[in-house]
C-alpha cells in the first residue's frame, strides 16, 4: 500500500527507454518487410527485417522482466515532502549485517526510506523533498528507495 504522502510524478526511466526501443525495432522490422514486399528487395531487406524484429522481441522480453511484479505501484516514481526525524543505518540485510546505505525516517511516511547519497547523513531535522520508488523483494518487505530532490526547499 502506497503511503498518502507519496505523489506520483512519473514512470521509471528504464521502462520508458526499453519500451520505446522495442516499439522502434518492431516498426523498423515491419517497414523493412513492407519495402521488401512492395519494392522487391533481395534477401537483404528480408534478413534485416527478421533481425530487427528479433531484437524488438528481445527488447519486449526485457521490458516484461522490468515490469515484475506487474503492479502499477512499483512502476512509478513518487515525490514526498517531510521533515527528517532520524538518520541511521539500522536496516539489516538478509545476512543480519547493517547496511552502508543511510536509512532515514520522515514525519510524513510510516516506513524507513533508504537513500544512496552521502549527503543523507546530515539531514536530521531538515525539511526535504525526495523522489522515491518502491522496490519489490521476493518474500520480503518492500523497500522505499529514494533520491534527494531538494533540501530545505532549495533545488
Amino acid at each position: 500500500m502506497i503511503p498518502e504522502a507519496f505523489d506520483v510524478v512519473g514512470v521509471r526511466i528504464e521502462l520508458l527507454i526499453t519500451g520505446w526501443i522495442g516499439v522502434a525495432l518492431i516498426l523498423i522490422a515491419v517497414a523493412l518487410a513492407a519495402m521488401d514486399y512492395f519494392f522487391g528487395w533481395d534477401e537483404l531487406g528480408f534478413v534485416a527485417g527478421i533481425f530487427s524484429g528479433a531484437l524488438g522481441l528481445v527488447a519486449g522480453v526485457v521490458w516484461i522482466i522490468f515490469m515484475v511484479p506487474f503492479s502499477g505501484e512499483y512502476q512509478h516514481i513518487y515525490r514526498v515532502d517531510g521533515r527528517v526525524e532520524s538518520v541511521s543505518n539500522v536496516l539489516t540485510e538478509s545476512s543480519g549485517d547493517l547496511t552502508r546505505t543511510p536509512v532515514i525516517t520522515l514525519d510524513t511516511v510510516d516506513r524507513s526510506l533508504t537513500i544512496d547519497d552521502p549527503r543523507a547523513v546530515n539531514l536530521a531535522g531538515k525539511d526535504v523533498t525526495l523522489t522515491c520508488r518502491i522496490e519489490w523483494h521476493y518474500q520480503a518487505a518492500d523497500r522505499y528507495s529514494c533520491d534527494i530532490y531538494a533540501i530545505g526547499g532549495a533545488r
